[in-house]
C-alpha cells in the first residue's frame, strides 16, 4: 500500500530517532517530550518552538497529542498518535494504510466529502501524524442541540448535517460495491459474532439461562444474513459514530470521517446501520430528546437514501447488540462501581429487547 506523497515513512532504522518511547507508567510528560523529538526529526525542523505539544488524551490503544507545527508557512493543527505499550503494534500502520485507501476511493465526492489526512507515519516508532479535521464533531452538535434541556436552537443546522454524513455514507458504498469477495466477507462477520457471544458468556458479567438464549438468538441472525445469496460487498469505515464524523458549519457542509483504522470490506448498509445504531445507544447515556434523535435519524436515512433488506437489518443490528453487550460486559466487571451498576442497567435494556421480539431487528 502507498501513502500519499506527503506522507513520509521512518528511511531506515538506523535514521530514526534513537531514543525508544519511554517505558509503560513514565508519564505524559515524558511521552510529550519523546514525540516532540520525534516530530522535530519527521519534519526536519532545527527549532524546538517549532512544535507545541498540546492537550493529550489516552485511549486503550494510543496515546493522542493536539499539535502545533510551525514549518515557515503558517501554523499546521495535526494530531499525533503513538502505539501505547500494551496496544496493537500494527494498528497505526493499519490505519494509515485504511485511510489512504478510502481516501483515494472518496475523491469521487469531489471537496465536500473527505476521510482525515495522513500527514506521516514512522513505523520505528510506531507514530501517525495526521491533519485535524475541519469543522465540529458531529457528537458535540447532537449534545448541545438534542440534550434534555436543549431548546430547538440549532436542532434544524444539525439534522442537515446529518443528511451529509447520509451521502457521505452512500458514496462510499457506490464507489467500492461488490468489489469484494462475498464468501470471505461473510465468513468474517459470522466469526466476529460468535467471539462477541462467547467473549459476553466468558465475562460471566450476565450469566443465567435467559442471556444465553439472548445471545444464541444474536449470533443465529448474523449467521442467517451470512447465509445469504447474494450479499453485496463494500468497504466500509467500521467504527462510524457521530464522534468520528466532522462537518463545517455552511450551506454545503465538508464532511471529514476520522479514526478508519477498522476499515474493510463488509457489506452495503453495515455503517449506516452501525451509525443508526450508536445514536439510538447514545440516547439514555447522553441523555438525549427522542423527539431530537429521531429527526436526526430520520434526516440521516434520508441522505443515505437506499433501501435495506429486512434480513441485513435484522442481522447487523444482532451484530451490533452483540458489541454493544461485549462492551457493556467488559465495563460491567472492570469499572467503577456506579458505572458497573450503569452498564448492567443497559445491558439488560438491551436484552429486554431482544426477549421480546421474535426475530432479533
Amino acid at each position: 500500500m502507498r501513502l500519499s506523497e506527503e506522507c513520509r515513512t521512518a528511511r531506515t532504522p538506523e535514521d530514526a530517532v534513537a531514543a525508544a518511547r519511554p517505558p509503560a507508567g513514565a508519564g505524559a510528560e515524558s511521552v510529550r517530550e519523546w514525540l516532540r523529538h520525534v516530530l522535530l526529526e519527521e519534519f526536519a525542523l532545527a527549532r524546538p518552538s517549532a512544535v507545541t505539544i498540546g492537550r493529550h488524551w489516552a485511549t486503550l490503544l494510543n496515546d493522542v497529542f493536539e499539535v502545533r507545527l510551525d514549518r515557515g508557512a503558517g501554523e499546521e493543527r495535526l494530531f499525533a498518535k503513538a502505539a501505547r505499550p500494551a496496544g496493537d503494534p500494527e494498528g497505526l500502520r493499519l490505519e494509515a494504510e485504511r485511510t489512504e485507501t478510502v481516501r483515494e476511493l472518496m475523491r469521487g465526492a469531489g471537496d465536500r466529502a473527505t476521510v482525515s489526512e495522513v500527514v506521516a507515519y514512522r513505523p520505528t516508532q510506531n507514530v501517525l501524524v495526521v491533519r485535524a479535521a475541519q469543522g465540529q464533531s458531529l457528537l458535540a452538535e447532537i449534545q448541545r442541540t438534542c440534550g434534555w434541556r436543549s431548546t430547538n436552537a440549532g436542532l434544524e443546522n444539525v439534522v442537515a448535517w446529518a443528511a451529509a454524513v447520509g451521502g457521505w455514507v452512500r458514496h462510499l458504498e457506490d464507489a467500492s460495491k461488490a468489489n469484494y469477495d462475498e464468501s470471505e466477507v461473510a465468513e468474517r462477520l459470522a466469526s466476529s459474532a460468535r467471539a462477541a457471544g462467547e467473549r459476553i458468556r466468558l465475562l460471566k458479567v450476565f450469566s443465567s439461562r435467559s442471556w444465553d438464549a439472548v445471545i444464541q438468538r444474536l449470533v443465529d441472525a448474523v449467521e442467517r444474513l451470512c447465509l445469504t445469496k447474494p450479499l453485496t460487498t463494500c468497504m466500509t469505515h467500521g467504527d462510524l459514530h457521530p464522534g468520528n464524523v466532522f462537518l463545517t458549519d455552511d450551506a454545503a457542509p465538508i464532511v471529514t470521517a476520522i479514526d478508519l483504522r477498522l476499515a474493510e470490506a463488509r457489506i452495503v448498509g453495515y455503517d449506516a446501520l452501525y451509525f443508526d445504531h450508536q445514536v439510538r445507544y447514545s440516547l439514555s447515556r447522553l441523555r438525549l430528546r427522542p423527539g431530537h434523535v429521531s429527526a436526526v435519524l430520520r434526516s440521516f436515512w434520508l441522505g443515505y437514501d437506499d433501501t435495506l433488506s429486512d434480513s441485513t437489518v435484522r442481522g447487523l443490528r444482532a451484530l451490533f447488540e452483540l458489541y454493544s453487550l461485549r462492551y457493556l460486559s467488559t465495563l460491567a466487571r472492570d469499572a467503577h462501581l456506579p458505572k458497573r451498576v450503569q452498564c448492567r442497567l443497559e445491558a439488560w435494556m438491551i436484552a429486554r429487547g431482544v426477549a421480546s421480539r421474535t426475530t432479533p431487528r
